[in-house]
């Protein structure tokens, strides 16, 4: 008995089952024996909250928000890699952010936090290495081609459409 309360009084402390098992020389499988036959709650069994979203996990963080704090790290770093503001001298969010391939023929694929979450930071420089750090609106003028509809005016059947 006076085991058993050792058990109950390490692990209500804190101590896993496996570091109690280490200390006191016992099978692990005896720890949650002395614990179930005293109605100790487990760990496990204790509903965590998810300190991001407030969602009942597993964890500290949910998978949700693990993914999105994953992709979050690796965007914050691309962005310091490639200096950290726009060509046009922008610094902001790095929601702000887009990274643009210098030639579109070289990309082998698209640089998003998404895809960069997922992969080695070697092969991830590779790619950025590739790109230049532009700006959300930077980014769309650099890609539009409305100054194309500017030069010319488009007529079927004799009405004018710009």
């Amino acid at each position: 008995m006076e085991k058993d309360k050792k058990i109950i009084k390490m692990y209500e402390s804190g101590m896993s089952a496996t570091d109690i098992s280490i200390d006191l020389v016992v099978a692990r499988k005896t720890i949650y024996r002395v614990l179930k036959r005293n109605n100790v709650t487990l760990h496990r069994d204790i509903p965590n909250i998810c300190v991001m979203c407030n969602k009942v996990t597993k964890k500290k963080l949910c998978g949700t928000c693990n993914t999105n704090l994953r992709r979050y790290r690796v965007k914050k770093k691309s962005v310091e890699y490639l200096g950290g503001k726009c060509s046009c001298g922008w610094e902001g969010d790095l929601s702000g952010f887009d990274f643009h391939h210098r030639n579109p023929n070289e990309k082998s694929f698209n640089p998003s936090a998404v895809t960069l979450a997922n992969m080695s930071w070697e092969k991830a420089k590779v790619e950025l290495d590739k790109c230049d750090l532009l700006c959300a609106l930077c980014h769309r003028l650099e890609h539009s081609n409305y100054s194309k509809f500017e030069e010319i005016s488009l007529t079927y059947s004799g009405k004018t459409f710009v």
